[in-house]
């Protein structure tokens, strides 16, 4: 008998809330029938087409392919692309240590994949992402679906008044977490890199591809002082939006906040923590790479089963 060893990774999955709206700001839905039309309007388009090149953070994202599952025709897969370009160190090799040149331009990245499903509702579509650093956000992937609804009403000649929004999966309430503070003494904001002035940037080595997209801000109540009710709405205020996905986080991303409790008993919150996060384990190709038919067959069931 011969015994075969697959490789196998953990692959971290998060869950978001997808809605639309139209003229009317305050209203929230989902069109199942625009959605699909304008991801085989996106998919038809050529590669180059399909590409939205971000020369800022020398990024890329690309639309890989969809497919509607056959089973149950709400259910809907999507597969990106994504690359970090103008980085191309020597290789090294595991065995001896040695190093040679890469024969990567600077303009190549190398390609991940990131995958996620969705269950397409008339009031809004749950989506299950497959969650990498080295993959697309929820962020990125919406941004770029909504860059090409204008493309698509520009090639049909006609006008889409959408747009898409997320939140997280299942949404807490933040202002009871936040009441549960007797005092706040320290806040973290994370918040996107480019807000450090331009003095910092050499200190900070912002334009590294090695540095994360994210820079923290630290905020300290002075000794045996608390930060004031105020200060707290204003921080429930953002971690509201952050959590929501609002406009209104602006360049934060992430709060932390930690202090006492009514208790008195330590206690933090952290935005991230509001995620409901999965984990499952996913075959491996020969070059280490997710096997897609595998991880997607793993999320399909668990996107079936929300509300």
């Amino acid at each position: 008998m011969r015994w075969f060893i697959v490789s196998v990774s953990l692959r971290t999955l998060g869950f978001y809330n997808c809605y639309m709206n139209g003229n009317d700001n305050n209203k929230e839905f989902f069109n199942k029938d625009f959605f699909i039309k304008l991801i085989k309007y996106i998919a038809m388009l050529n590669s180059s087409e399909r590409l939205e090149n971000n020369e800022k953070e020398k990024k890329m994202y690309s639309l890989k392919g969809y497919e509607l599952n056959s089973d149950d025709d709400d259910i809907i897969t999507l597969i990106f692309t994504s690359a970090k370009y103008q980085h191309s160190p020597d290789y090294m090799s595991s065995i001896d240590g040695s190093t040679r040149p890469t024969d990567k331009h600077l303009y190549e990245g190398e390609a991940e994949l990131t995958h996620l499903c969705l269950k397409l509702k008339a009031e809004k579509s749950i989506i299950v992402l497959e969650e990498r650093q080295s993959g697309m956000t929820i962020t990125k992937i919406i941004s770029y679906l909504n860059s090409y609804i204008d493309k698509l009403a520009k090639a049909e000649n006609t006008k889409y008044p959408y747009k898409f929004l997320t939140e997280i999966y299942p949404v807490r309430n933040v202002k009871e977490i936040i009441e549960n503070f007797s005092r706040a003494t320290t806040l973290e904001l994370f918040v996107k890199k480019d807000v450090i002035q331009d003095e910092m940037m050499e200190f900070a080595e912002i334009d590294t591809p090695l540095i994360r997209d994210e820079a923290i801000i630290t905020i300290k109540a002075e000794k045996r002082e608390a930060f004031s009710k105020v200060f707290l709405q204003s921080v429930e205020k953002l971690a509201d939006a952050i959590v929501g996905k609002r406009e209104g986080s602006g360049k934060c991303t992430r709060i932390r906040i930690k202090g006492k409790s009514n208790e008195n008993h330590p206690i933090s919150f952290d935005t991230e923590i509001l995620k409901r996060k999965e984990q499952v384990e996913s075959h491996l190709n020969k070059n280490g790479t997710v096997n897609t038919e595998d991880l997607i067959k793993k999320m399909i069931p668990l996107v079936k089963d929300l509300e």
